[in-house]
């Protein structure tokens, strides 16, 4: 019995030993495995920031949408006709002016003319969104306090652009849809018709006609007055060293 309580406590003194040159062995090697570690989080957290920046960059890129959009830029005259049950109104003047902005990636859109017989000023901008791959576009105007927000999408022949949104009507307290779609007719000529729906039915509300400003208009006339008076600013303005 002595010789065998002793041969069972050398065996576990043994595997004692080879237990503790393993917890020693693992000690030695944990800076290392965390080392490795720090690296691979680093490497992959790295990586995650290229690839955010890489997205980044291509979603803010301007590509062939925003390239169509260059066509409205400048000035265009229009008339405005409204159509009720009765037909159609007295077309009503007016004036649009389109500026790129943001390096052609939106462009700004300001209009003057009169609604209903009284004076209209509206505005918004409009862009192509890369990542939801449609267009977007807000407007408002001197007739409410809405925003409005629309989005939609370009035929394939790229003469007919769809815009929907929706409000909320100011008598029904509703959300009421609308649909603006524009025509290209040609380098010169657009036309923009706006439909709501009524009694269930989808009805034309709206059509605005753009002309081409000439040269030589007012508005043109305008537009290069602006910029003399900033080239008399920048000439008059003292230059670095003068006294």
């Amino acid at each position: 019995m002595a010789l065998k309580n002793r041969l069972m406590l050398c065996g576990v003194a043994m595997l004692m030993g080879l237990a503790g040159n393993a917890m020693g062995q693992d000690k030695a090697a944990a800076p290392a495995k965390a080392l490795e570690k720090a690296v691979d989080h680093a490497k992959k957290a790295a990586d995650d920031g290229k690839a955010e920046m890489e997205a980044w960059t291509a979603s803010a890129k301007p590509g062939p949408m925003h390239k169509w959009l260059e066509q409205f830029a400048g000035t265009w005259e229009s008339e405005t006709t409204e159509f009720s049950p009765a037909g159609a109104g007295k077309p009503e003047k007016g004036k649009m002016e389109y500026k790129l902005t943001m390096g052609g990636r939106f462009i700004q859109m300001d209009f003057e003319g009169r609604m209903h017989g009284q004076f209209y000023h509206g505005g918004g901008m409009m862009g192509f969104n890369n990542v939801d791959q449609r267009f977007e576009a807000t407007w408002a105007d001197s007739m409410s306090s809405t925003i409005m927000y629309m989005n939609g999408a370009a035929d394939k022949e790229g003469k007919v652009l769809t815009l929907q949104g929706e409000y909320t009507n100011p008598m029904t307290k509703t959300k009421d849809t609308f649909k603006e779609v524009t025509t290209v007719i040609d380098k010169d000529h657009h036309k923009s018709e706006f439909f709501g729906t009524i009694d269930g039915k989808e009805t034309k509300m709206m059509e605005i006609s753009y002309t081409r400003a000439a040269k030589g208009t007012k508005a043109e006339a305008t537009e290069k007055s602006d910029k003399l008076k900033e080239k008399v600013k920048d000439t008059a303005a003292p230059k670095k060293g003068d006294k």
